[in-house]
């Protein structure tokens, strides 16, 4: 699995402007100036502040975003699940419904904080209104 340097070889990416950002990015080139060197078209500025800390970590806090919803999405599911069972099924399921109800309350505050603080960073949320 590994070439005579010992790096790890891996199967070319399909996309050729993405393999080749990531063989300029291992090479030792700079995120934004690997992004110009695979073909991408923007100017120098525009891709460095696409690589910025700034533009990282709003993708982080998004992306942190997405995990808390689907996390809410699957005690909403579970909970729609235990909705639907006999009261002797339910009873089997106790579990479940207090880690919900355990889980629940956090997650929503938890997403409160998250989409505040990305409308500090200047995303629109929606779901504060």
């Amino acid at each position: 699995m590994s070439n005579e340097q010992g790096k790890v070889k891996c199967a070319p990416l399909k996309n050729p402007r993405h393999e080749a950002f990531v063989q300029a990015y291992v090479e030792g080139l700079p995120a934004y100036k690997a992004y110009l060197e695979a073909g991408y078209k923007c100017s120098v500025r525009a891709a460095a502040q696409s690589w910025s800390p700034q533009a990282r970590a709003k993708r982080e806090w998004m992306l942190l975003f997405n995990l808390i919803n689907q996390y809410i999405f699957n005690c909403f599911t579970v909970l729609c699940e235990l909705a639907v069972m006999s009261p002797e099924e339910r009873g089997k399921n106790r579990n479940k419904l207090h880690g919900v109800k355990v889980m629940l309350p956090s997650l929503m505050r938890d997403r409160r904080k998250v989409a505040e603080r990305l409308q500090s960073m200047g995303y629109e949320m929606r779901c504060l209104r």
